[in-house]
């Protein structure tokens, strides 16, 4: 799978799905300095005019984000809601291709954006229970912070669905940890930009999650875990599984070598 795509497709979704996110918490004409009761009053109209909601909160929901936008700040607040929903849709695209979902599809062309976009609520709220850190309980305040315009033609679901091959997905679990790490490259670029090396303590997640190809665990694991094993147990035919596994010292000096001459 050409990484140029996943890289294209993940920063475009985060420049898209913070901008629908910070555009839905401004529906509600919110301000930094605003109370939690006109907040409340401006999410409460807020649905009574949108005739395209497919969901609604409740009072304790709309408490629940009214305290959260004034704790973190509009910008700080959209970023992580935005985040999030990146992850869960990604995650969700993952098991739609390796069949783990039943029907309907995430995204269908044949419907509205206003459907495609309660059926993946639908699909969040039945995953809750098995996933619960990952996918948030009916009625929860990231519900109505869900764009419906990213189910539209063009829209980040539709590319989801559309610029990744279906093949790519199946069985390839390191899809989510690269189109992650694509997702906030130019946020972790920015911090150490700005700091120079000096990372913030908030910071330092953003600036050292770096995703660890699997062939790189593999060789790690064979080469540790594994090699005690055998060491052990020299009759093993645990060796055979063993993938990466550097069998001889010769064969360690003859990398070791390579390496001293690429270098010189």
């Amino acid at each position: 799978m050409d990484k140029t795509v996943l890289h294209r497709l993940a920063v475009k979704a985060r420049h898209e799905l913070i901008a629908q996110v910070t555009c839905r918490v401004k529906e509600l004409e919110y301000q930094d300095h605003a109370t939690i009761r006109q907040l409340n009053a401006w999410i409460v109209s807020s649905e009574q005019n949108d005739s395209a909601a497919t969901v609604t909160m409740s009072l304790k929901e709309r408490q629940r984000l009214a305290t959260a936008i004034k704790e973190k700040g509009v910008a700080t607040f959209s970023e992580d809601i935005a985040c999030g929903w990146f992850i869960r849709l990604i995650a969700l695209r993952f098991m739609e291709a390796n069949d783990y979902l039943s029907s309907p599809q995430l995204f269908s062309a044949e419907l509205s954006p206003e459907a495609n976009h309660r059926n993946c609520l639908q699909y969040c709220q039945q995953l809750h229970q098995g996933l619960p850190k990952l996918f948030l309980p009916t009625g929860d305040f990231t519900e109505w912070l869900l764009p419906i315009s990213i189910f539209q033609a063009g829209g980040f679901v539709h590319r989801l669905v559309t610029d990744i091959p279906e093949t790519a997905w199946q069985d390839h679990i390191e899809m989510i940890s690269w189109l992650y790490q694509y997702y906030v490259s130019e946020r972790r670029d920015e911090i150490i930009h700005i700091n120079k090396g000096v990372i913030k303590k908030q910071d330092i997640p953003a600036a050292t999650q770096v995703f660890t190809p699997y062939w790189v665990v593999r060789y790690l694991v064979d080469n540790s875990l594994g090699r005690y094993w055998i060491e052990r147990n020299p009759a093993s035919r645990l060796v055979q599984q063993l993938t990466y596994y550097v069998s001889s010292p010769s064969a360690v000096g003859e990398y070791l070598q390579v390496s001293s001459a690429i270098k010189e």
